[in-house]
């Protein structure tokens, strides 16, 4: 049986019982701050309206991973 945790070394444990590994899915929430040029003459509510409507044309940033925000994908799920 292996236990483990998120950027932690995994340790091994023997067990004698037979198990099964399920394929899991997890999805999490990543987070990044980035620029966009938006027209000069717009307050910060137009701007973020603007920043909405062309999320494609923001640069990725570094992503920080959001903690505890994992969830399983349950449709995901097999063996």
């Amino acid at each position: 049986m292996m236990f483990g945790c998120r950027g932690a070394e995994r340790l091994q444990v023997s067990n004698t019982a037979k198990t099964k590994r399920p394929n899991v899915t997890v999805n999490c929430m990543a987070a990044y701050n980035s620029e966009i040029d938006a027209p000069a003459d717009m307050g910060i509510e137009d701007a973020i309206r603007y920043a909405k409507e062309h999320l494609d044309d923001i640069p990725l940033g570094e992503i920080e991973y959001v903690m505890d925000s994992d969830e399983l994908d349950e449709d995901n799920c097999d063996f």
